[in-house]
C-alpha cells in the first residue's frame, strides 16, 4: 500500500501492539436533576474514573442540536472495519475509493463510530486520510463533545489538532468543556482550555464547567478552571453557584479558591 504516510503506519502499528483506548463514564446528577448520556449504542471498556466507582455530576440534559446535512450512504465494509479496529482494512478501503465521510443507516460515519467506541488509532488514521473532525450526528452531537463525554483524552487531542470546533454547543447548550468537567477528565480539560474553550460558557440550565467540577468534587479541575479565569460567582437557573453545588469530596483548598475568586 504505497504512499501511506509513515505516521499513519506508526499509529496503526501502535494499535496492533495494544496501545489502548480509554472507556466510557457514567452519569450522575447536579441539583437533583436527571442527566442523559450522549447516545452510544453498545457497551465499551470503562474509563479510569468509572472503574474507581465514580459517577459524573451533571444536571438534566437533552439530546443534541440541529441535524447535520445528509451524507452519502456508506459502504458497510468501511463501517465494519472501523468497528473492528482493522486499521489495515480501513486504509485499503480508503485507497479503493470508499467515501470516508459516508454514513450508515443510523447516520454514523466511520470516524463517528471510532470515536464512540474509543479507538484513538483508527480516529487518527481516518483524520489523516481526510475524515471531517467537525462532522455532527443527525441529532447535532459533535465528535468532540462525544469524545469528551466518553473520557478519552487521546481522541480529544486528535480532534482538536485536526481543527474540531472547541466551543460548539450541542442541544441544550452543552459544550465539550462542560462534558469533560462533568466526568472529571483531568487530561481533556487542559487540552480544551489550550485550544480556546470558553471557560464560563453556560448551558440551558445555567450550569458552567466550574459547577460540574465542583459538583463532582474534582479539586484539580476546579483549580484549572479558576486559573483559566472561571467566575465562581455565576449562578445557574436555580440561583446556585459552583460552591453551592460542591461535592463533599471537594477539598478545602478548592473551596477556598471558589470563595476567593467569586466576583461580587
Amino acid at each position: 500500500m504505497a504512499g501511506i504516510p509513515g505516521r499513519v503506519i506508526a499509529a496503526a502499528l501502535a494499535w496492533t501492539l495494544g496501545i489502548g483506548a480509554a472507556g466510557c463514564a457514567g452519569n450522575g446528577g447536579l441539583g437533583g436533576l436527571r442527566s442523559e448520556a450522549i447516545q452510544v449504542e453498545a457497551p465499551a471498556p470503562m474509563a479510569e474514573g468509572a472503574r474507581r466507582g465514580e459517577t459524573p455530576a451533571g444536571p438534566a440534559e437533552g439530546g443534541e442540536g440541529p441535524a447535520a446535512p445528509a451524507a452519502p450512504e456508506a459502504d458497510p465494509r468501511l463501517i465494519e472495519a472501523a468497528l473492528e479496529k482493522r486499521w489495515d482494512l480501513v486504509l485499503e478501503l480508503i485507497e479503493e475509493g470508499v467515501p470516508i465521510d459516508a454514513t450508515n443507516e443510523d447516520g454514523d460515519t466511520a470516524l463517528a463510530l471510532a470515536v464512540k467506541y474509543d479507538a484513538p488509532q483508527i480516529v487518527e488514521i481516518l483524520i489523516q486520510e481526510g475524515a471531517d473532525p467537525n462532522w455532527t450526528s443527525p441529532k447535532g452531537a459533535s465528535l468532540l463533545g462525544v469524545a469528551c463525554f466518553r473520557g478519552v483524552p487521546e481522541v480529544v487531542g486528535h480532534l482538536l489538532r485536526a481543527g474540531a470546533v472547541v466551543n460548539r454547543q450541542a442541544r441544550k447548550g452543552w459544550t465539550p468543556l462542560q462534558r469533560a468537567a462533568q466526568i472529571g477528565d483531568e487530561e481533556s480539560v487542559p487540552l480544551l482550555l489550550e485550544y480556546g474553550a470558553e471557560v464560563d460558557a453556560a448551558n440551558d440550565f445555567g450550569n458552567t464547567a466550574l459547577m460540574y467540577a465542583a459538583s463532582r468534587g474534582s479539586d484539580e479541575i476546579v483549580r484549572l478552571l479558576i486559573e483559566a479565569g472561571a467566575d465562581a460567582s455565576l449562578t445557574n437557573a436555580e440561583g446556585k453557584t459552583a460552591l453551592d453545588h460542591a461535592n463533599e469530596k471537594l477539598g478545602e483548598e478548592a473551596r477556598r479558591l471558589l470563595r476567593g475568586t467569586a466576583r461580587r
